[in-house]
């Protein structure tokens, strides 16, 4: 007996983003695209949440007919736990549910079901609240990896080299995060290569006699990718003629995201606070082309955030576009500086 399950499940950035059936697309330019976003309110649009009070979850507590050690229940409440919380306490709850969905799917309950039972405000004042919830969770059957197929694989075609992207074992666990690992490290293996809009469909299959899960991916490599215009901002010209030195990308190359990695990563920048520059990169589909911008009068601190996303469900669309625009140009301030030029090479 076979069932196709539709839920699909990002987590992006520290926050949850939850795509119930279709396609779910997956950019550099929006690392969670326009559907409904977790972060304390439900609201899709774009406008950020009304600022609301800090979250503290005091108590988190599991009922339901449970198999899963409680050891890893602990660390599993643990973890949610250790998360700030902002906005309505519906939409805190909303996020709780899916953080813990995740933990149980990590385990290998793929079909896990998990609402509120109850929530309770224990102390309330207008900069912080201290909530305790408890949620019911079915846990359904433990599952474990059958096996990872792949189609329409023509760019790479050896089956141990696509494989061993994803760090899961036919017959462990299906673990939802490292499943979700492998499709990030699939999307950066065909950025490396210039495939700059790659993009790769799961389709899961649960085969409840046996209890295991097949995981077979379609994908669509689209073309390789080059080089059209490589812009510096912020710079005056003798810090521009050594970026675009340092860059050792320029408009007619094919396409290498490990190059823009090493250039973000691997250099000085001109403030002292600052680590990277905002970095976007313009897409021309029909073209086949890239348009790179670095504005180096956005910064961000020298730790940048780190995407971290996974995957469950049977249908997601995850793109090979590189993740530094996700990563570099989040959560950026904007700093002033002197005697600075823009720099564009053609």
């Amino acid at each position: 007996m076979c069932r196709r399950l539709a839920q699909v499940v990002f987590l992006a950035l520290g926050s949850v983003a939850v795509y119930p059936f279709g396609h779910a697309q997956v950019s550099a330019i929006d690392p969670e695209p326009s559907s409904r976003r977790i972060n304390g309110s439900s609201s899709q649009s774009d406008e950020k949440p009304a600022p609301g009070p800090e979250i503290t979850l005091a108590e988190l507590t599991f009922e339901g007919n449970l198999r899963l050690p409680q050891a890893t229940q602990d660390q599993i409440a643990a973890e949610i736990q250790q998360h700030q919380y902002t906005g309505a306490v519906d939409g805190v709850v909303d996020e709780i549910e899916e953080r813990t969905r995740l933990g149980w799917q990590n385990n290998g309950y793929f079909t896990v079901e998990v609402s509120e039972g109850s929530t309770k405000v224990l102390t309330s004042n207008p900069v912080n609240q201290r909530i305790a919830v408890v949620l019911r969770v079915v846990e359904g059957q433990q599952y474990r990896l059958k096996q990872i197929t792949f189609k329409n694989n023509r760019v790479i075609t050896s089956f141990q080299a696509l494989r061993l992207q994803f760090p899961v074992q036919d017959g462990d666990i299906f673990d939802r995060e490292k499943i979700s690992k492998g499709f990030w490290s699939l999307r950066k293996v065909y950025g490396d290569l210039g495939y700059a809009n790659a993009t790769f469909l799961p389709d899961t299959k649960v085969e409840e006699v046996g209890r295991t899960i097949v995981l077979n991916v379609d994908f669509d490599e689209g073309k390789l990718f080059y080089v059209s215009r490589v812009e510096m901002l912020g710079l005056d010209d003798h810090a521009l003629r050594q970026a675009l030195k340092d860059l050792a990308l320029k408009p007619g190359d094919a396409y290498d995201s490990r190059l823009i990695t090493r250039f973000l990563v691997g250099r000085p920048f001109p403030k002292d606070d600052c680590s990277v520059p905002s970095y976007i990169p313009n897409i021309d589909d029909r073209a086949g082309t890239i348009a790179l911008t670095f504005d180096f009068r956005v910064c961000l601190p020298h730790k940048p955030p780190t995407y971290r996303g996974s995957f469950s469900g049977n249908s997601a669309k995850v793109n090979a576009n590189t993740a530094m625009a996700a990563t570099f140009s989040l959560n950026s301030r904007g700093t002033t500086l002197s005697n600075v030029s823009a720099g564009v090479w053609w």
